[in-house]
């Protein structure tokens, strides 16, 4: 064989070989790649139920102080506890606190006149509170303690309230226990 072609023979076996390496050498980037993220996913997801798990041991820890605190306090003191560390009208709402407005006793300016459409009724317990007898229930602001009710009963009379435990509130109802606030009763027409 000639030199030449020898040579030419050479060079497109190197050539090859080159190419052979180039598509080898991708393989095995594409490979790291695959188990790179296969890796970094498996991470997540270990760090997902790490996650996961701190939440339901923080849950569960919350709910045992709740419990703890029920057991050593009145709901009346709980409410109060509540009413007076809580500031972000959202945390208040979840406990049916009205939220801290312009007011000195942590009442928004518009607690101030009483909420109309309630009617006297015999709780569960065989004690009196005020049920919304309303139209729209779900209209009612979300936080409800310590707001003033105006309550009417059938006979026309009428007095002001103050909340101080929502028992039961679904879109259709609302009950709640509340302390009478004035003395005196007024009368209404009908």
């Amino acid at each position: 064989m000639d030199p030449q072609e020898e040579l030419q023979q050479l060079l497109a076996r190197q050539q090859t070989l080159r190419q052979d390496l180039k598509a080898r050498k991708k393989e095995l980037q594409d490979a790291q790649r695959r188990q790179r993220n296969n890796l970094q996913k498996q991470i997540r997801r270990a760090q997902a139920r790490l996650s996961a798990a701190e939440r339901k041991r923080r849950t569960r820890c919350l709910i045992v102080l709740g419990s703890v605190l029920e057991q050593q306090h009145s709901h009346t003191e709980l409410i109060a506890l509540l009413d007076q560390a809580l500031d972000r009208d959202q945390d208040r709402a979840l406990f049916d606190l009205p939220p801290k407005g312009t007011a000195g006793d942590g009442r928004s300016a518009e607690a101030a006149v009483p909420l109309e459409g309630w009617r006297p009724t015999r709780l569960p317990d065989g004690s009196w509170g005020s049920l919304y007898a309303g139209t729209a229930p779900q209209a009612l602001p979300p936080g409800l303690l310590g707001l003033t009710i105006s309550v009417r009963a059938r006979n026309g009379k009428s007095w002001n309230a103050t909340i101080t435990e929502v028992l039961e509130r679904t879109p259709d109802r609302v009950l709640v226990r509340s302390r009478r606030t004035s003395d005196e009763s007024r009368s209404h027409p009908r």
